[in-house]
């Protein structure tokens, strides 16, 4: 039997918006899990050159040790990767929020005017759309269709200009994803860092070598790698916001321009949106209202 969760062009979008977020956890987390790796192995090779872990039996006891402490930590962080997956879902779903709002207002009663809030939508999409629909309801009423005069703003647009306030409220879901990564993978990062000293410290203890110039400079390769584990992570998720929302910037301009060509008396302009499938049916809906507009002003 086919399973059919994942069918459709949208829910293949918000599947790939969240394995997206998901990839640039994991990437952190392998970053960061390899410099343990070799903050672990250095330590190793510290206590045996110096002959602090001579017996076999030490060295296993010291990664049994750190292995235990790894598999408590792994699911909490399986649980917050499920979490970042669904933060993306939540990102796509915030993407395709304004073309939806019009794809609603489409398939409604249109009983009430179009409105959308600015946190949810791309305000040059919205008000144009607003405008649009203001416009046909008003030829509707009037069993006629006429051409309709595009306000200065729009009549000599030939592209959609970057709508700061979306993208900043992108990013900002952004900057909190991150944020709350950064906190877990420091937990994680802290909880076996301090687990890899204080085996070394109670070893070191056991031989009565000085171990506060260790515990200094562990502490200090630490905070380098969170720095730099940080840092990658917090640019992977601003490229992803930028790369997201530059692939909705020509849907936004191609829904614009259908609009303002119809309103302008080019009764056959409909949404074409080839290669964006996952905002085509959006097109689709106001094709269809356009259809059945056209249909009731010709009875």
């Amino acid at each position: 039997m086919k399973i059919k969760i994942f069918d459709s062009a949208y829910s293949q979008f918000k599947l790939k918006t969240g394995l997206l977020y998901l990839f640039g956890f994991l990437v952190s987390f392998v970053i960061l899990s390899s410099y343990l790796s070799i903050l672990l192995h250095s330590n190793v090779i510290f206590l045996e050159a110096n002959g602090y872990l001579a017996l076999s039996e030490l060295r296993v006891a010291y990664y049994d040790y750190i292995s235990q402490i790894i598999l408590k930590t792994l699911p909490a962080l399986f649980g917050f990767g499920v979490l970042i997956f669904w933060a993306g879902i939540g990102v796509a779903f915030f993407l395709i929020k304004p073309f939806q709002a019009i794809a609603d207002y489409c398939e409604g009663d249109q009983k009430e005017p179009f409105t959308l809030s600015p946190i949810w939508g791309n305000r040059f999409l919205v008000s144009f759309a607003s405008f649009f629909f203001k416009a046909i309801e008003e030829s509707r009423s009037q069993r006629t269709f006429k051409n309709t005069v595009i306000p200065g703003p729009f009549e000599g647009v030939r592209k959609v200009g970057v709508d700061y306030i979306f993208l900043m409220n992108l990013i900002f879901s952004v900057i909190v994803i991150s944020v709350v990564s950064g906190v877990i993978l420091y937990s994680f990062g802290v909880e076996l860092q301090s687990s890899i000293a204080d085996y070394s410290i109670q070893v070191l203890k056991e031989y009565g070598a000085p171990t506060s110039k260790f515990v200094a400079g562990q502490q200090e390769l630490f905070s380098r790698a969170m720095i730099f584990t940080t840092l990658i992570m917090s640019s992977l998720y601003f490229i992803l916001s930028l790369h997201l929302y530059s692939g909705i910037s020509p849907a936004i301009y191609g829904v614009f321009t259908a609009m303002r060509s119809f309103l302008k008396g080019n009764q056959e302009s409909r949404v074409h949106l080839l290669g964006y499938g996952h905002i085509r049916p959006i097109g689709l809906s106001i094709n269809k209202y356009i259809k059945k507009f056209l249909k009731d002003v010709e009875k």
